[in-house]
């Protein structure tokens, strides 16, 4: 808020006019409703918080379909802070059962996901976002242990170190071709204000754990293990990571693809949870994030990760190496060669793998996670019927809450 500089003596800004009363303005019901009865209270925020997030995560996917605006995903996003805020005010470290955590990163995966492509309030921190690529790197480190298992090992990637990154003005074109795919408006690049493609734009290589371990908790809520449609999803995620790190973000080496790809079952300490290494690198980037905060994550992700790729017998599910080695083959075939020809291969793969398409794919996939679990309560008594219920039986639950449906999220 600007300060209004005092009035000096013998200024001529004119005699002091008689202040103004302003009322403030009234706080929404869900923030000021006080109950006496801290259960019945606890059970009707963890209802609102639940829609609350609900909402959030259909507001963010209808925007990148330009059904909302992004007024529309800010508002929803802080009334999401604001209330999980309030929430620890109320209720101090209350623990979150699985189906609210996963509900929670989900969020935090979507919105990450779907405003990325321009810098807006969602955007992470440069501190936030150097945090999550250590941890990712470190996560990936730890996955590889040995060199036989870095994903790039049994290939010739030599090029990929001497014919990258690609010219600047390559990398250009590249990404506002790719905004256009999307119907997405790109910022001039002859100024300072392009934003997607630099490191201050969150990519999907970002967000790839992140991915997997929202699959993973959704896995555990069903007692499964990871299936094929998953594994290809998978693989065209770290396909398309890829693809973008050297087409877009202008990566060389092959540190990309060995971070992307180092995923899959691993037996061994460096995969317990309980290990302090990775409960302290966790902590830091978690930390930074706000996940700790925002999430409530309490289970180990890289647990969850883990127990997705192993079978009920033991070791890896099958399927996972040849799809994984499939991908990996793709982008580094043994006829790729010299000569500037790292170029043209790329630019084949990206149009052999559009990224529209897939990216459709991933959009599927989030509306299915975002259904997975029984949907909040408060959207089921919007439309009208409270599963297992009948329409009498609803109605006189919600005159049971103390208030009407409308008050409540008034």
């Amino acid at each position: 808020m600007a300060m209004v500089p005092a009035q000096r003596p013998g200024s001529d800004m004119g005699p002091p006019r008689k202040k103004q009363r302003t009322e403030p303005e009234p706080e929404p019901a869900i923030l000021s409703r006080e109950m006496d009865d801290l259960e019945t209270s606890l059970e009707l925020d963890h209802m609102i918080l639940d829609y609350l997030l609900y909402h959030a995560i259909d507001t963010c996917l209808r925007s990148r379909e330009h059904q909302q605006s992004d007024e529309h995903v800010e508002r929803a996003l802080l009334q999401v802070d604001e209330f999980v805020a309030l929430f620890k005010r109320r209720y101090g470290k209350y623990n979150f059962d699985a189906e609210m955590r996963f509900r929670q990163q989900l969020l935090q995966l979507v919105t990450l996901f779907t405003q990325r492509s321009t810098q807006n309030s969602t955007t992470p921190s440069k501190q936030a976002l150097e945090a999550l690529r250590e941890r990712n790197k470190e996560r990936a480190r730890q996955w590889i242990g040995t060199p036989s298992r870095i994903p790039s090992a049994e290939f010739d990637a030599a090029a990929f170190e001497t014919e990258l990154p690609l010219p600047v003005e390559t990398l250009e074109g590249n990404r506002a071709r790719l905004l256009a795919t999307l119907d997405i408006p790109a910022e001039d690049d002859l100024y300072d204000d392009a934003f997607y493609g630099t490191g201050a734009a969150v990519s999907l290589l970002d967000l790839l754990p992140m991915f997997m371990g929202v699959s993973a908790q959704c896995n555990a809520l069903y007692d499964s293990n990871m299936k094929e449609p998953l594994m290809q999803l998978a693989a065209t995620w770290m396909l398309q990571a890829c693809l973008e790190q050297y087409c877009v973000f202008g990566a060389s080496g092959t540190d990309a693809i060995d971070e992307a790809f180092a995923w899959g079952y691993k037996s061994g300490e460096q995969n317990d949870p309980r290990s302090p290494q990775r409960r302290r690198t966790e902590e830091r980037a978690a930390k930074a994030l706000g996940a700790t905060q925002q999430c409530g994550v309490t289970d180990s992700a890289a647990h969850l990760i883990n127990s997705m790729f192993e079978r009920e017998s033991g070791g890896e599910v099958d399927g996972w190496q040849d799809i994984r080695e499939a991908a990996l083959e793709e982008l580094l075939p043994d006829h790729i060669g010299t000569s500037r020809r790292v170029a043209a291969h790329l630019k084949r793969k990206a149009e052999a793998h559009s990224y529209a398409r897939a990216e459709e794919g991933f959009f599927d996939y989030f509306r299915a996670l975002s259904q997975c679990i029984p949907l909040p309560i408060l959207v089921q008594l919007e439309r009208g019927q409270l599963e297992g219920m009948t329409v009498q039986e609803t109605e006189e639950f919600i005159k049971g809450c103390g208030m009407g449906i409308m008050e409540l999220l008034a």
